[in-house]
């Protein structure tokens, strides 16, 4: 930086000997707009100006040059009551209204103005209250987060989080160069056009829209977990035992759920991923400090904080799903649907118990046709056909196709269909 203030002045001396004190001052305006833009290799704007006398760069000149855009973006940020992403694009975007809000808290004498410390900072402190270096820091287990939390707590308490500028004059003389080339090298109004406007849209009500569709889209995954877990619960057994019983005595099963709806005992919850909200509330009182203060809690403290919520389970929550129990509903009509006798199956008995009756008397009638016995009165119209049918069944026929076990076996009195269920991806309840 040295090297390019001395090759500065000295072109600069040559204009202005020549009369072009305008081409001059755009030249220390461009120097400024570019060390704000993180060129501070040639960051000379306050050792270039007219009538400064030049004693060479300092550290404290290093540190300032390396503290002003964070020192701006942080007033504007206060100035408009924007966060510190949207003051940085609102430089880029329309640097008049930028420069505007820089300029009053130049003028109110609000500048550099208090705040947090960054993120850098901070967790250099933590590391020096809690005795570990880098590599211990870093590689903390789980058990010992909450030291960090606390050594937080302790620092904010203390004041100790605040940012201290070491040059706030120097700071301040850039601010005031970066609002003059602003006005000298951008048009008079910078302010984006403006798109057409549109509604105010309910962020709440979109969260809200969000969360019920999430509930409404878990809902068929998470039905037949559900059932399973209230049936073990009420019964006193495994999930995996009342899985089992689902298809070994369904009937039981479908009576077990009735009861629990009825009762109101059944519960019908859905294990989702924290809001942004209930994070907040988890952090604020993880470093115990006010929910609005959570944003201040740089970044990789909070990844540690959510590393914790995870470790220790609370990371999740469980809300109740009025939608399950819709599904549940559903599954408990078709299952005793599946349950009723089945139709063919009853036709089917009853052909076989008569078959079964008229072989019965099959004995009476072969004695009765030999002469070695009388038939029973109520039995002679049976033996007629019986005879009839004997005599069909001597004459050649085609040779029938065997019978399988399954057409052979007898049929029990009431042949119903055994319930199923789809095998609901473990996958893809994890991402739900």
């Amino acid at each position: 930086l040295d090297h390019e203030t001395l090759s500065d002045l000295a072109a600069l001396k040559s204009m202005r000997e020549a009369g072009h004190h305008d081409v001059a001052q755009a030249w220390v305006d461009i120097r400024i707009l570019a060390t704000v833009q993180g060129d501070h290799t040639h960051a000379s704007s306050m050792f270039i100006e007219e009538g400064v006398e030049y004693t060479g760069v300092t550290q404290k000149h290093m540190t300032a040059i390396k503290d002003l855009k964070e020192e701006m973006d942080h007033a504007v940020s206060k100035e408009l009551g924007l966060n510190l992403e949207d003051a940085e694009n609102l430089r880029k975007s329309d640097p008049q209204r930028y420069a505007n809000a820089l300029e009053e808290k130049l003028k109110s004498g609000d500048f550099p103005t208090s705040h947090q410390a960054y993120d850098s900072n901070i967790e250099d402190r933590i590391m020096k209250k809690m005795g570990v270096n880098m590599d211990e820091y870093y590689g903390l287990p789980t058990e010992r987060l909450p030291e960090v939390f606390k050594a937080y707590k302790e620092l904010e308490t203390k004041g100790e989080l605040q940012k201290k500028v070491e040059s706030p004059d120097l700071v301040k003389k850039m601010a005031e160069q970066y609002v003059g080339a602003t006005r000298r090298l951008f048009v008079e109004d910078t302010s984006p056009t403006t798109p057409a406007a549109t509604p105010a849209i309910d962020k709440t009500d979109i969260a809200q829209k969000t969360m019920d569709e999430r509930l409404r889209e878990s809902a068929e995954e998470e039905v037949y977990v559900t059932m399973d877990e209230n049936v073990a619960k009420r019964l006193g057994i495994s999930v995996d035992d009342a899985g089992s019983l689902f298809v070994d005595n369904p009937q039981k099963y479908v009576d077990t759920l009735e009861e629990m709806i009825k009762d109101g005992s059944f519960v019908a919850n859905t294990p989702m991923e924290l809001t942004e909200e209930e994070k907040k509330a988890k952090f604020a009182k993880l470093f115990d400090v006010d929910p609005d203060k959570v944003k201040d809690i740089p970044n990789d403290l909070k990844l540690k904080a959510e590393r914790y919520l995870t470790e220790i389970g609370e990371n999740r929550i469980s809300r109740p799903n009025p939608y399950v129990l819709d599904q549940v509903k559903k599954e408990i009509k078709d299952m005793k649907e599946s349950l009723l006798p089945d139709p063919e199956a009853k036709s089917e008995n009853e052909a076989s118990a008569k078959k079964s009756e008229f072989s019965a008397n099959a004995a009476e009638c072969t004695a009765q046709k030999s002469g070695d016995a009388q038939p029973s009165p109520q039995n002679s119209a049976d033996c007629s056909a019986f005879r009839e049918n004997a005599d069909q069944t001597t004459q050649p026929a085609e040779t029938a196709a065997p019978k399988t076990p399954a057409q052979d076996a007898t049929l029990p009195d009431q042949q119903v269909n055994t319930p199923t269920r789809p095998v609901v991806s473990q996958t893809a309840m994890v991402a739900i």
